[in-house]
Protein backbone atom coordinates (compact mmCIF):
# COMPACT_ATOMS: atom_id res chain seq x y z
CA UNK A 1 0.00 0.00 0.00
CA UNK A 2 1.52 3.30 -1.09
CA UNK A 3 1.06 6.43 0.97
CA UNK A 4 0.70 9.72 -0.83
CA UNK A 5 1.36 13.02 0.85
CA UNK A 6 -1.60 15.31 0.64
CA UNK A 7 -1.55 19.03 1.18
CA UNK A 8 -4.60 19.97 3.28
CA UNK A 9 -4.13 23.66 2.45
CA UNK A 10 -6.86 24.76 0.05
CA UNK A 11 -5.66 26.58 -3.01
CA UNK A 12 -7.23 29.99 -3.42
CA UNK A 13 -7.48 31.28 -6.94
CA UNK A 14 -6.15 34.80 -7.45
CA UNK A 15 -8.90 37.34 -8.09
CA UNK A 16 -9.71 38.03 -11.71
CA UNK A 17 -11.00 41.21 -13.32
CA UNK A 18 -14.43 39.57 -13.51
CA UNK A 19 -14.30 38.71 -9.79
CA UNK A 20 -13.50 42.31 -8.84
CA UNK A 21 -16.15 43.66 -11.21
CA UNK A 22 -18.74 41.30 -9.72
CA UNK A 23 -17.82 42.32 -6.16
CA UNK A 24 -18.12 46.00 -7.06
CA UNK A 25 -21.46 45.35 -8.77
CA UNK A 26 -22.81 43.50 -5.72
CA UNK A 27 -21.81 46.27 -3.29
CA UNK A 28 -23.31 48.97 -5.53
CA UNK A 29 -26.46 46.90 -5.94
CA UNK A 30 -26.97 46.44 -2.18
CA UNK A 31 -26.41 50.11 -1.43
CA UNK A 32 -28.51 51.12 -4.44
CA UNK A 33 -31.47 49.04 -3.28
CA UNK A 34 -31.11 50.21 0.34
CA UNK A 35 -29.76 53.80 0.30
CA UNK A 36 -29.84 54.03 4.13
CA UNK A 37 -27.74 50.86 4.54
CA UNK A 38 -25.02 51.19 7.20
CA UNK A 39 -22.54 48.34 7.39
CA UNK A 40 -19.23 47.69 9.07
CA UNK A 41 -16.67 45.86 6.99
CA UNK A 42 -17.43 42.64 8.91
CA UNK A 43 -21.15 43.00 8.18
CA UNK A 44 -20.43 43.71 4.51
CA UNK A 45 -18.24 40.59 4.34
CA UNK A 46 -21.09 38.42 5.62
CA UNK A 47 -23.80 40.05 3.51
CA UNK A 48 -21.77 39.99 0.30
CA UNK A 49 -19.95 36.71 0.97
CA UNK A 50 -16.51 38.29 0.52
CA UNK A 51 -13.23 37.49 2.24
CA UNK A 52 -11.78 40.25 4.44
CA UNK A 53 -9.02 41.48 2.11
CA UNK A 54 -11.10 41.74 -1.10
CA UNK A 55 -14.00 43.27 0.84
CA UNK A 56 -11.72 45.94 2.30
CA UNK A 57 -10.33 46.77 -1.13
CA UNK A 58 -13.76 47.00 -2.75
CA UNK A 59 -15.13 49.19 0.03
CA UNK A 60 -12.01 51.36 -0.13
CA UNK A 61 -12.33 51.78 -3.91
CA UNK A 62 -15.95 52.84 -3.53
CA UNK A 63 -15.01 55.35 -0.82
CA UNK A 64 -12.21 56.72 -3.04
CA UNK A 65 -14.59 57.20 -5.96
CA UNK A 66 -17.17 58.89 -3.71
CA UNK A 67 -19.88 56.22 -3.95
CA UNK A 68 -19.54 55.30 -0.26
CA UNK A 69 -18.59 57.25 2.83
CA UNK A 70 -17.09 55.78 6.00
CA UNK A 71 -17.77 57.25 9.44
CA UNK A 72 -16.95 55.55 12.73
CA UNK A 73 -16.36 52.28 10.90
CA UNK A 74 -19.72 52.29 9.10
CA UNK A 75 -19.93 52.41 5.32
CA UNK A 76 -22.89 54.40 4.02
CA UNK A 77 -23.99 55.67 0.65
CA UNK A 78 -22.63 59.14 -0.12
Amino acid sequence: MEMYATDPTPRVQPPTVETWAEALRRVRSEYGEMPDLRLTQAQAQRLLRLEPFPCGLVLGWLVDEGYLHVTNGFYTRS
